[in-house]
């Protein structure tokens, strides 16, 4: 059986079929908006694989962060193929800052120095998440403001989103995202150590305004 993955969540879009941790079978990355491109960019992998649609039992696509609209079209595609196609498949949703310092990990294996890798959250707030002993099973992904963010110390990673809204306002070295490197990691994300409850973060609360009463009100 194989898995597709399908990730639309950032500037350029990612689409993979395999049916092992090893190597794609077939992928590819297209540009334009996924809405156009998806449908058709899927229909020519699964030719060009010779692998019928019916024969996916596993998918794998980005939850968060990056664009709402390309993560929530992905999810759409893969309820609706589940539903009509393959209903005892499986779907697996990951985080992309996750994956991304699993990524960098992987290739700079040097605890001596603490590391952080962030991305944007709105206007005036970014996602963190430290890069320390114990993240890979265990990873924490926290909101800081402008002025926290300065404050960190360390080397700090930067994956920028699709519609940047600020600069980051210290050092920091930019990286580029890529799902094509995540399937090593994804057979990691069905272990029973791995703790994914702090990768989706709270909401932010804010109290309801009411109007102060004036003092010849009753």
């Amino acid at each position: 059986m194989y898995s597709l993955l399908l990730d639309c969540s950032h500037q350029t879009n990612f689409i993979g079929l395999f049916n092992t941790d090893k190597e794609w079978l077939c992928c590819r990355h297209f540009q334009g908006q996924p809405f156009e491109a998806l449908s058709s960019q899927i229909k020519s992998l699964l030719s060009e694989s010779a692998v019928d649609k019916s024969a996916i039992s596993h998918f794998y696509t980005a939850a968060n962060p990056g664009s709402q609209l390309g993560i929530r079209l992905t999810q759409i595609f893969v309820q609706s193929w589940i539903k009509t196609q393959c209903p005892k498949a499986q779907w697996t949703e990951y985080n992309g800052l996750y994956m991304t310092a699993r990524l960098l990990s992987d290739k700079n294996s040097d605890s001596q120095t603490r590391k952080y890798l962030i991305t944007e959250k709105g206007r005036m707030a970014w996602s963190t998440l430290c890069m320390a002993n114990g993240f890979i099973n265990m990873p924490k992904i926290r909101s800081i403001d402008t002025q926290s963010l300065e404050e960190l110390p360390g080397t700090i990673y930067y994956l920028p989103q699709v519609k940047r809204w600020q600069a980051p306002p210290c050092p920091v070295l930019e990286i580029k995202y890529e799902p094509m490197q995540f399937l090593k990691f994804l057979k990691h994300l069905q272990c029973s150590d791995f703790d994914s409850t702090q990768l989706q973060e709270s909401e932010s609360h804010y109290l309801k305004w009411q109007a102060p009463k004036l003092k010849n009100e009753a």
